[in-house]
């Protein structure tokens, strides 16, 4: 994780909705090809990729960093459980 990351996280745990903005428009992409490949379609998957990011929102305050795990990697894991959760409620 890149410093100029860490100072976007510690702001956003602050509750400086910019910071978590910027944190937004970095991963978006790649969240966004993740919600597309696990539901197939674009509509549901901008509608998973904003759940996704609402909850990351939420829960910020208690994201703990890792030493092997970047943030990324706990918004994609985020990510993934919303996605299953999206297609058990889909059934």
């Amino acid at each position: 994780m890149d410093i100029e990351e860490e100072a976007l996280i510690e702001a956003a745990q602050k509750g400086h909705e910019e910071a978590f903005e910027k944190l937004y428009i970095r991963h978006r992409e790649a969240i966004a090809d993740l919600a597309f490949r696990y539901l197939g379609n674009f509509q549901d998957a901008e509608e998973l990729l904003q759940d996704i990011f609402v909850r990351a929102f939420k829960a910020i305050k208690h994201y703990r960093p890792l030493p092997d795990a970047r943030f990324f990697s706990w918004i994609y894991r985020i990510g993934i459980n919303c996605a299953l959760n999206f297609l058990r409620k889909k059934k």
